[in-house]
């Protein structure tokens, strides 16, 4: 009944079942069988093992777990997605990661996606719209797409760089209108 074979059943009795399949409960909640059984395992979602008469194993977890979980499941923006809004490439933002973002969590074991806030991905949107445009960088003035590519700085003091101009230690000079996301920023030399 609960693999919805028997189709003389109606899908609200289903619907109303305490215990529903872990494929269902993957696609109700958007995530992949592997974060499915890090949940359980966790303790966020209560799941058991059931057989068949015949042997087969299946898993099956309590619908309002998911209904709950459903509701405070944020994962935010994958590593593609904000290196795209930022204007960065993926193996840049990934060494910087660590450092510019603690927040930033995987979302499972080797090979599995990033999960970064997406308040603090619109918050370095907001600071590079309000930041003034200019033409090009002037000659006591640095772009940070100069500075990442010419400049022998490693991954830590770009990052301490931007963590400052994130909190404001650290103005910057105006905005580069040809140039995209974070690198457009303009940075006085000193």
């Amino acid at each position: 009944g609960i693999a919805k074979r028997n189709r003389r059943l109606d899908t609200s009795v289903l619907k109303k079942m305490v215990w529903i399949p872990a494929n269902d409960a993957c696609s109700e909640l958007g995530v992949s069988r592997r974060r499915l059984r890090d949940f359980i395992q966790d303790g966020r979602l209560r799941g058991e093992a059931r057989s068949t008469a015949k042997n087969r194993q299946y898993i099956v977890v309590n619908r309002s777990d998911i209904d709950h979980l459903a509701l405070t499941l944020n994962d935010g923006l994958n590593l593609e997605t904000t290196a795209s809004r930022l204007g960065l490439k993926k193996q840049r933002l990934l060494a910087l990661l660590p450092f510019i973002c603690p927040d930033a969590k995987k979302l499972g074991d080797q090979g599995c996606p990033w999960s970064i806030p997406t308040k603090w991905v619109e918050d370095w949107e907001t600071l590079i719209q309000s930041t003034a445009e200019t033409e090009s960088a002037t000659a006591d003035s640095v772009s940070l797409d100069h500075l990442l590519r010419y400049w022998p700085w490693t991954e830590s003091q770009i990052g301490k760089l931007l963590v400052a101009v994130h909190g404001g230690a650290i103005a910057t000079c105006g905005r580069m209108l040809n140039v995209h996301g974070l690198g457009s920023l303009t940075f006085s030399v000193d």
